[in-house]
Parts: C-alpha cells; sequence; structure tokens
C-alpha cells in the first residue's frame, strides 16, 4: 500500500504527538466524549456474538462499554497508545493489530 493511502507515514510529527499524549489521552478525552462513545456503543448486540472491528482503538476508554461476548480486532498505528490499551482487555476477546 503507497504511502499517501497511509498519510500517518508521512507525518511523522502526527505519530510522535501521539505518543507524547498517551499518558494524558484519557483524562483529556474520557469526560467530554463519554455521552457519544455511550450512545454509539449502544447499537452493538448484546445477545448475538459477532466480530467487531475497531479502528484507532486508542487507548481504549470503550472497554466499559463493550460486551463481552463480540470477537473483537484493535487496531491502532501507534504502539503507545496499543500499549495503554492492551492492559484493559481481560474478559475481552482480542485480536491485537499494529499498523507501522
Amino acid at each position: 500500500m503507497s504511502n499517501h493511502l497511509r498519510p500517518y507515514r508521512e507525518n511523522p510529527l502526527l505519530r510522535l504527538s501521539y505518543s507524547l499524549i498517551a499518558p494524558f489521552y484519557d483524562l483529556a478525552i474520557s469526560l467530554p466524549l463519554m455521552k457519544a462513545r455511550i450512545k454509539s456503543l449502544q447499537s452493538l448486540p448484546a445477545d448475538l456474538p459477532g466480530k467487531v472491528l475497531l479502528c484507532g482503538v486508542g487507548t481504549w476508554l470503550d472497554l466499559p462499554l463493550l460486551p463481552n461476548l463480540h470477537y473483537y480486532t484493535a487496531l491502532d498505528f501507534n504502539i503507545d497508545m496499543l500499549a495503554r490499551a492492551k492492559p484493559r482487555s481481560d474478559g475481552l476477546q482480542m485480536n491485537w493489530m499494529f499498523q507501522d
């Protein structure tokens, strides 16, 4: 896949910025976006298992909102964000993907 389809490869500052904010991301993003996250994730079935792709999973703020009956694939381009997310996945069926 060429770099023009993956702009994060052409912008090292973008990648660095996510690495720098990873430790503070939850504090800054959690409260302002929680209502939107809840509303969005309520559409996931809670009674029929499925496969769910989570693009740009970040630090995994959605963890408490996800039904545990699904199989999730979590994708992100920042390894520091994924490193914060992985410990939060207990009880969920997960496949982690880092897109460099």
